[in-house]
This record gives structure tokens, sequence and C-alpha cells, in this order.
């Protein structure tokens, strides 16, 4: 037990980085209810996961069944890394997860998953999805059941309509974009969007309002 004046020595401190797996072919090694999990993220981020395990729990067998994921009975092989972007390893024997780890690192595949000999060095964060915008959440893997729970907290302070504001501010970015306003000026115009009334206009679902808001802001920087 740490005593009060003593600090915790963080093992690893993990950079913090958005991976983008559309239509890339992610393999799991596993195919129990932590891998069923590892799934339901990696179809979210629109991956083609491939699980590769001689046998699977019922969800991931739905799933097969239902076209959204690939099966593999039977053991890993190295050759499975192959056109591979990312592969996670969530068996329960530490050994396959270690073969995995070394597998990856020979191969240039980046590889989630721990083993006896050590982390992989990289992690699944807990995350909250509102459309375009993600809010990721980790202890370095140091306490996943906190992350989890941090994210029901969080996912209350981040309802839906967030969605809306996110894909609002990414057209507005790109508007601003094809502007004659210069830096300064865009730097002004992001100011009175994000502390006006134009964020709370739209997580009101007052779009047309927003709209206007966004037309003076235009307006107060061309005159």
């Amino acid at each position: 037990m740490l005593e009060n004046n003593q600090q915790l020595q963080y093992e690893h401190n993990y950079l913090p980085l958005a991976l983008n797996l559309t239509n890339r072919r992610v393999l799991i090694v596993g195919g129990g209810k932590a891998a069923f999990i590892k799934v339901k993220s990696l179809l979210d981020a629109n991956a083609r996961p491939i699980i590769v395990a001689p046998f699977i729990v019922d969800d991931i067998q739905r799933l097969v069944d239902n076209g959204k994921v690939r099966w593999w009975s039977r053991k890993f092989e190295i050759d499975d890394l192959k056109g591979v972007r990312l592969a996670v390893t969530v068996t329960s024997d530490k050994s396959v997860n270690n073969s995995v780890i070394r597998a990856g690192r020979v191969s240039g595949v980046l590889v989630v998953g721990s083993g006896s000999s050590g982390s992989s060095g990289l992690n699944f964060c807990a995350a909250i999805r509102r459309g375009p915008l993600l809010v990721s959440l980790s202890t370095a893997g140091g306490a996943p059941s906190f992350s989890r729970y941090l994210k029901q907290r969080f996912e209350d302070l981040l309802p839906v309509q967030w969605k809306l504001v996110a894909e609002k501010m990414i057209l507005l970015r790109k508007k601003i974009k094809l502007s004659n306003l210069t830096n300064f000026q865009r730097r002004l115009l992001w100011n009175k969007i994000f502390y006006g009334s134009a964020i709370e206009a739209l997580l009101d679902n007052r779009v047309d309002d927003y709209l206007e808001e966004v037309k003076e802001c235009f307006s107060s920087l061309q005159e």
C-alpha cells in the first residue's frame, strides 16, 4: 500500500494517437469474450476484423454469420500477419500472446496485447464516439476498469448533440479555409464561435440560429 507521501512510478507513458482503420484488415487472435469486445470496437472504426482461433463464442459467431467478421478456425500462424494493418492478441495463453507480439515486431505489424515478457507497447483506450468526435480515456494499461468507469461518467457530459456540433465545426473549418480572412481574423472568428452562442444553439438543435450566428461573425470581420 502506498503511503500518502509516496508517488506512484508509472511504468509507461503512452502517446495518444488516432489510427484510421477504415476498410483495413485487422487480425484478432483469440475467440473469447475479450476478443468480442475488441471486435466491437474495431467494427465501430469501420475496420475489417479477421478472427483466428480454434473456437469462438456465440456473440462472435453471430457476427460471422452476418458477414461482419471473417473467422479462420485454427491456431495462429506467422503468415496470418501478411497484409494486416493491426493485430490484437487476446488469448488466455501467454505463450501465444507473446508469439504474436514477437511475430509483429519481426513483420513490422502493430500488435495490441500483453504476455509474460511484457507489453506490446499498445493499448486500447476506453472511447466515446459522437460522430466524428472521438474522446479516448486511458490509464496507460494500469487500471482499465477505472478507464471504463470514467467512460460512463464522461458519456453523461457528452450528449448525442455533440455529434451535430462536431459535424458543423468540420464544415465551418472548410468554409474558413476557402475565405480570404487573415490568420488573425480566423482566430478571432473561432473565438467568437466557441465563446458566443453558436455552440449552445447547436446543442439545442437550433441550426438556423447557429447559421445566423456564423453569418454575423463573418460579417463583423469583413466590415
